[in-house]
């Protein structure tokens, strides 16, 4: 069944407007008055729907029933990844989003090359965001990952209190690998995943994050890319505590 993200303020009771995907569905999917679609709220609640009017560019359509949504993990984990060069930030979002992160939010750390700040962090921000919410779209999610404008280290440190397991990846640890850490752990209702940028994590950093609560893990003998580390973790998480 054909499914797309609505805003909240177009749900009004069993009333619901698509704006922003109506050309897609009437032209390209070729659906009309009287076909069911699913329209999800970016928040959890899918509404199975049946298309009703069509006003210009808007579709009009009425909720038969609503659900929450089957796709979204009971655990909520964020990445808090070290921001890197170019572009690469765009593929972790992106597949970070498929594989099942909650949050996605950059911060500056010692390696980073990149600076973002001030009209140019707005502007990769708005980028950032609608980058989640087409992955989120493409692989059905529920909810809409939200892409926060960067921090520093110090308001990363702070931040890391709101979670019940925190780990930060560091390539030197031999080793705790992840597996010997979930297997003596419970399943945490909130998780931070701390990764980071080309480069890798300074020793103090990895002392700063320790001094949070962190634990500190390996992903393995091999050496990932700063790209590959924050997905990786997060489907190795979901997959041990079946939410995969």
């Amino acid at each position: 069944m054909a499914r797309f993200f609505i805003p909240e303020e177009d749900i009004q009771g069993d009333l619901l407007r698509v704006r922003e995907d109506a050309h897609h569905i009437l032209h390209v999917l070729r659906m009309g008055i009287g076909d069911t679609i699913t329209l999800c709220d970016g928040e959890g609640t899918d509404y199975i729907c049946q298309i009703e009017e069509i006003e210009g560019d808007t579709l009009l359509c009425r909720a038969n029933a609503r659900r929450t949504a089957e796709t979204e993990p009971e655990m909520e984990i964020t990445l808090f990844q070290g921001i890197p060069k170019g572009d690469k930030m765009e593929w972790i979002i992106e597949k970070g989003v498929e594989t099942g992160l909650s949050r996605i939010v950059p911060v500056q750390m010692a390696r980073s090359v990149s600076h973002i700040e001030g009209k140019k962090a707005e502007n990769k921000v708005q980028r950032w965001n609608k980058i989640s919410r087409s992955a989120a779209k493409q692989s059905q999610r529920g909810r809409i990952p939200q892409v926060e404008a960067p921090i520093r280290l110090t308001q990363c440190l702070e931040r890391l209190k709101e979670y019940d397991m925190v780990l930060v990846f560091y390539e030197e640890e031999r080793r705790n690998s992840l597996r010997r850490i979930l297997q003596t752990a419970s399943r945490p209702r909130k998780a931070a995943i701390l990764i980071g940028p080309e480069g890798g994590l300074e020793p103090d950093e990895v002392r700063a994050f320790v001094g949070a609560g962190a634990k500190v893990a390996g992903l393995g003998p091999r050496i990932l890319r700063t790209e590959t580390a924050g997905p990786i973790a997060t489907a190795l998480l979901l997959y041990e505590w079946g939410q995969m």
